[in-house]
């Protein structure tokens, strides 16, 4: 929408506090090609005041880990995030929407939408 306001972020080196002046932080394609989404996350949600979104993430019950996968010609993290250690760093927000991602009939991936309780 052209008169709504946007930034982008420094994740690894910004000043996050700016997120905090939001209502809306967006991750879309972002923690999943993390070496270290958990790391990652941990850094942003103490920064967000209303509602995350976060689109295209796997998930498992083994541990929180990345593989290096071939990609355009280059390499990419592609992360894999344990269920609950993701639901433990979120714990400070409800989940309003729950998405899979099907792709010619497989799951790749889930979005969800929060807000802060």
């Amino acid at each position: 929408m052209p008169d709504q306001q946007y930034m982008d972020a420094d994740i690894l080196f910004g000043d996050l506090d700016e997120l905090s002046h939001h209502d809306v932080v967006l991750m879309s394609a972002f923690l999943d090609v993390c070496e270290d989404p958990a790391d990652m996350l941990r850094k942003v949600i103490p920064h967000c005041r209303k509602y995350v979104i976060i689109h295209r993430q796997d998930f498992s019950r083994k541990p929180t880990h990345a593989v290096l996968n071939p990609s355009h010609g280059l390499k990419t993290w592609h992360s894999i995030f344990n269920i609950d250690e993701f639901f433990e760093i979120m714990n400070e927000f409800d989940v309003i929407e729950q998405t899979e991602l099907d792709v010619d009939g497989w799951v790749n991936g889930y979005s969800y939408l929060f807000k802060r309780k």
